[in-house]
């Protein structure tokens, strides 16, 4: 053998071994315990609505979003990471995994694998109070969902990881540590381990199998932490407040506005912490917090920067078993934006004793008069569905389409239109698959499935998740037409939706014909394939808009309506559908 070749063969025992060094150095560094069956089942199933992490954690250098590629690429999954940052650490964020009126907190649990890093916080703060606040946050995620998964990096190195592994131990979490990763090229190669051993030839139920809770290791930690909203009744302002108005923050859907000096508001809870959150900015009005008539807790406003949705834990170490009072009270002549509560605990619900129908009725009576009046000729092409209503007997709607489609039922628009036509008896079948469209229904004949089994009278079709437009709403109407002729056809236009959605951004009272929109594209197949139209983005948009209000205080998430919604929705198809003489 040449010198040569005697060289590369060392050269190549050192490349393996090196490898096998850098191997072992990833296999050490993960920790699988019970590692991650549902999310590696929701994996496998690739569904709509089935490929999100929710990324939290403390600082966005955090490797979120390259495990996220690393699980796509090598499952060929479409794996959508969603992050959310927080520089308060799990402190602040075991909050945004909880339901909040005022606060987007929900979006952070819409997925089904959580991916958590706080070691950045964790070694700047107390460690075992930091993990306290960890543990819970797992426990407001397995309470979110339990089917949820949770896995656990480690990126800065300090006495909160030991804290943090014990945790995980108590919960078989998975966990990975990459605090002495000494580069970029590691890092990827520990987390593409911890990839495959979590997700790849891992032995899955056939459904996911819900997480049950041990007894928590911390002190309080069993204690649910909750967004308390302003709206809620055990909440008490005086008349120095103005509520719903529109926030200058992305993760508030509205606020409510002191308007004087010594204006006071109170929140009745039990439990052991309690905190507030507030639209601040140097403008900004200071408050003094008391708890049970204690002594005052006086909060100024940040000394500068640009105005943010600020989080104040204003008292811990709360007796969580006794009722306590929370009182805040305006100081200065300035502005003061609440936007709700953070608390680990609970406050009072009362008992429900109206009808889902009759608490809209009531929301709905609680705004500025509706002014809509619904097009002439509207029922040309819905003729026994009008004859049916006036003259008596059964009339079957099936509602078809997305999420949407499914708030626009629950407007219970259908129990109106009973009582506006005695005779009828409406059958409503909400047939809806979530972020789906027409495109999707119009597909290996669907339309059988998901409408014709129904024997529909009338079909209203509406949305906004057609993609890329509403264009194919033209072919499932044929397709539903060829097989059962005598099915009429009302089609809606999008209804509520995020605010970048093009009906949301390019907004107007009348449908623009100038441009093209999802507007404008279904009232032209409705016209040329003889259906009946209802543009509900214009009267809902000029709605919201004459109410004054937040466009968030109609809704409870990003995209969907709250019952306050519904409850405009109900009334614009009543309106739609009442006679028109």
């Amino acid at each position: 053998m040449s010198d040569k070749m005697i060289k590369m063969a060392r050269l190549f025992k050192m490349f393996v071994a090196l490898l096998a060094v850098e191997a072992a150095a990833a296999t050490s560094a993960i920790t699988v315990r019970n590692g991650v069956p549902n999310a590696a089942l929701f994996a496998r199933r690739n569904a709509a609505g089935n490929q999100y992490f929710f990324c939290l954690g403390d600082s966005t250098s955090t490797p979120w979003v390259e495990f996220a590629r690393i699980v796509a690429k090598d499952l060929d999954v479409r794996t959508i990471p969603h992050v959310y940052p927080e520089p308060a650490g799990a402190g602040f964020a075991r909050y945004s995994c909880v339901n909040g009126q005022a606060i987007y907190g929900e979006r952070v649990c819409s997925g089904y694998l959580a991916v958590l890093d706080y070691s950045a916080t964790g070694a700047r703060g107390d460690a075992k109070r930091e993990a306290a606040y960890l543990e819970n946050l797992v426990r407001a995620i397995y309470n979110y969902r339990a089917t949820h998964s949770v896995i656990i990096l480690h990126t800065t190195p300090s006495p909160y990881v030991a804290e943090a592994e014990k945790i995980a131990d108590h919960y078989g979490i998975p966990t990975l540590d990459l605090t002495d990763a000494k580069d970029a090229a590691e890092r990827s190669a520990r987390l593409t381990a911890f990839a495959a051993v979590l997700f790849k030839d891992v032995a899955v139920s056939a459904k996911p199998v819900p997480r049950k809770l041990p007894p928590p290791l911390h002190p309080g930690a069993e204690l649910r932490p909750q967004i308390v909203s302003y709206e809620h009744p055990e909440v008490r302002f005086d008349d120095g407040w103005l509520g719903w108005q529109r926030p200058n923050v992305q993760q508030v859907r509205h606020v409510i506005d002191a308007k004087r000096k010594g204006a006071k508001v109170t929140l009745t809870f039990t439990g052991g912490e309690v905190g507030v959150f507030d639209e601040a900015t140097p403008q900004s009005s200071a408050f003094a917090a008391t708890v049970d008539g204690g002594a005052p807790r006086v909060v100024a406003p940040p000394a500068g920067g640009k105005v943010f949705l600020r989080h104040t834990p204003l008292f811990e170490g709360l007796d969580p078993a006794r009722e306590h009072v929370l009182t805040l009270e305006v100081r200065d002549d300035a502005p003061l934006r609440l936007a709700g509560f953070s608390l680990s605990g609970s406050v009072k619900t009362p008992k429900e004793t109206r009808s889902p129908l009759e608490r809209m009725r009531q929301k709905l009576e609680a705004l500025p008069p509706m002014v809509y009046e619904p097009p002439a000729g509207r029922f040309e092409h819905i003729p026994e569905t009008m004859r049916r209503l006036r003259e008596g007997g059964t009339l079957t709607i099936v509602m078809l389409g997305d999420s949407i489609v499914n708030d626009t039922s629950s407007s219970r628009f259908e129990e109106l239109l009973m009582k506006r036509y005695p005779k009828c008896r409406i059958r409503k079948v909400v047939s809806v698959r979530g972020s789906t469209g027409c495109d999707w229904y119009a597909q290996e004949n669907r339309v059988r499935e998901w409408a014709l089994k129904y024997k529909p009278d009338l079909m209203m079709i509406g949305g906004i998740s057609h993609r890329p437009d509403p264009s194919k709403m033209r072919d499932v109407v044929r397709q539903i037409r060829a097989e059962k002729p005598d099915t009429e056809f009302l089609l809606l236009t999008p209804v509520f939706g995020s605010e970048a959605n093009v009906w949301n951004r390019t907004w107007t009272p009348e449908i623009d014909h100038a441009t093209p929109n999802p507007r404008a594209i279904i009232e032209r197949i409705a016209a040329e394939e003889k259906c009946a139209f209802f543009d509900m983005t214009g009267p809902l948009g000029v709605f919201i808009r004459d109410s004054k209000m937040a466009r968030g205080a109609f809704m409870r998430d990003v995209v969907h309506a709250n019952e306050r919604g519904f409850a405009v929705l109900g009334e614009l198809l009543n309106r739609w559908f009442a006679p028109e003489n």
